[in-house]
């Protein structure tokens, strides 16, 4: 679409503001926001800290620097998600069964979230479809999560027996029926399309090539075979396959050489599972509803994941929204030719080189060639078929 290059321009101008400007009257449906530079908007700000014990706050962005490039928004919210981890010591804290340490943490960050409630919008769809995905029985996704709306809500109710509890149970069961619709959906699209992705760079990480006969075959794997290109997940692959220190730290690549093939499917889908809930915290920005914008904050305790958001967070979101057409653009603070540039001081490998063959990615022929026989590609039997030549 013409606003997307419009946006992408702007983006990757030395002055986006001044850009925009420029092209407004062209990007009458548009919203652009900016994490990016100073603060100019005067928004309330939840004042949680970053971590508290093992649990960690995470933000897509830094929203402290958040601007509007319009002027149609005019509030701020938050939509708090939480993790599995998280739930289920909310969970055990309501049950008398959670360990003193991190009964502390909860209840720390519980009372800071009372003062500001009506600020946030508690969501379920972390947990929920985490769990969906795993096979858990339906009945333990409701009983946690009317702990978590308890104890999130807790002046609401007198206690966990609450019969107006009930009515929260009904539209969580709601909520798992409509995610078990949308599952199959969102696992041929982007779930199985991440797992194959990530099990391939791994076992072009184990073998014998050189870097830059691993990097062409990540990009021929792409280019033939994936004929998907998602910029987040391709630069941490890239990464990986470098020794980046960043993603050594993070230990999010938690798949080793000599591992067994069962492991190697619970890390590579527990991966894939923590790159997929980024994306969908995405969605919640497009969400907006008579001028309010709703910024997701993850209360997790999960490494992999917590990891994952501090190595590349958004640098700009846009959307267009008109009548019942959505689409949206992201741009994070790092991506493969900006990584690549900044590598160029390393003598272990020539980044140039690399950029060259990374350059067939962006080849309009093969981004035509991608498109066109991306409908055909069943990316769960991928994901098998590469596992089963590897392993």
């Amino acid at each position: 679409m013409v606003w997307k290059n419009i946006i992408l321009r702007i983006f990757q101008s030395e002055n986006p503001k001044l850009e925009y400007e420029k092209e407004k009257e062209n990007l009458k449906n548009v919203e652009i926001i900016s994490f990016d530079g100073s603060r100019k908007e005067s928004f309330l700000f939840l004042n949680l800290k970053d971590k508290y014990g093992d649990i960690e706050v995470k933000k897509l962005a830094e929203y402290e620097n958040l601007q509007f490039y319009s002027k149609e928004i005019k509030k701020v919210g938050y939509f708090l998600e939480m993790d599995t981890n998280v739930a289920s010591y909310i969970d055990r804290l309501c049950k008398g069964t959670l360990e003193e340490d991190k009964k502390r943490d909860i209840l720390e960050i519980i009372q800071i979230l009372d003062k500001k409630r009506e600020n946030f919008q508690l969501g379920a769809n972390l947990y929920i479809w985490e769990n969906v995905v795993k096979g858990i029985n339906d009945e333990i996704i409701v009983d946690t999560m009317r702990s978590v709306n308890y104890a999130m809500n807790h002046t609401m109710y007198k206690d966990l027996n609450d019969k107006k509890l009930d009515d929260e149970d009904k539209k969580i069961k709601k909520q798992i029926e409509v995610i078990k619709k949308e599952k199959e959906k969102l696992e041929k699209e982007k779930y199985f399309p991440i797992c194959s992705l990530l099990l391939k760079v791994f076992c072009i990480k184990i073998s014998k090539k050189n870097i830059y006969e691993q990097v062409k075959e990540l990009v021929d794997f792409i280019n033939e075979t994936l004929c998907m290109y998602m910029e987040n997940e391709v630069l941490l692959c890239l990464m990986y396959l470098l020794n980046d220190k960043m993603i050594k730290d993070s230990k999010f690549f938690k798949t080793e050489k000599n591992s067994n093939k069962k492991n190697v499917i619970k890390n590579i889908k527990g991966m894939a599972w923590d790159l997929l809930h980024f994306r969908m915290k995405q969605s919640y920005l497009i969400e907006n509803q008579k001028n309010i914008i709703k910024l997701p904050i993850i209360i997790t305790a999960d490494k992999g994941m917590s990891s994952i958001i501090e190595i590349n967070k958004m640098r700009f979101f846009s959307f267009y929204k008109e009548n019942e057409n959505i689409d949206s653009v992201v741009i994070y603070e790092n991506n493969v030719i900006s990584y690549l540039e900044e590598l160029k001081s390393n003598n272990k490998v020539s980044s140039d080189k690399i950029l060259e063959i990374f350059s067939q990615l962006y080849d309009k022929e093969n981004i035509t060639k991608r498109i066109r026989k991306r409908d055909a590609v069943n990316y769960k039997i991928l994901f098998d078929e590469i596992l089963n030549n590897v392993l």
